[in-house]
């Protein structure tokens, strides 16, 4: 392809020839690191630069060669499409249960945190159903028991 181009364009060879290092290192950007002692590794980048008098159609050699490049792109943001749709939709969809999640953490009982309510819900049990066989709550501890988050005067119903 460099040939190709260098002739077809009537420029020096070595133009087409750092574009097409620059297209595939572009190409295979952030793919192949180098290990240099130990556990240090690098990537490996290629920088070129080119310099010609204005009027050597620098431009068109440039054109040709980033041409494949941006076909590719193009064919593959094509192909992701519909993956990209089915992203874009869970990211929606988590978004909002976020927000409903953080609208229903806002009317929390205040000085009331979630790591000490019951796992198990009491509902309908009064406080003397729930003391075991020898006159102790059961379930006591912060996770049960010590009605942290709701206190509840002896005897009563929770709803």
């Amino acid at each position: 392809m460099v040939r190709g181009v260098a002739e077809e364009t009537q420029t020096p060879i070595d133009l087409a020839g750092c574009l097409a290092l620059a297209v595939i290192a572009t190409a295979a950007g952030g793919r192949v690191k180098v290990c240099v002692r130990g556990h240090w590794r690098e990537p490996v980048n290629i920088y070129t630069a080119v310099a010609l008098d204005p009027g050597n159609r620098k431009s068109a050699v440039f054109d040709l060669m980033v041409r494949p490049l941006l076909d590719a792109e193009k064919a593959l943001i094509e192909l992701s499409g519909p993956v990209r749709a089915e992203a874009e939709t869970l990211a929606r969809l988590a978004k909002a249960a976020a927000e409903k999640a953080a609208q229903k953490a806002g009317a929390a009982e205040p000085g009331c945190s979630p790591s000490r309510r019951s796992p198990r819900p009491d509902w309908g049990r009064t406080e003397a159903s729930l003391r075991s066989s020898n006159g102790r709550p059961s379930g006591t501890g912060p996770w049960h028991g010590s009605r942290a988050c709701n206190p509840l005067p002896r005897g009563s119903v929770r709803f």
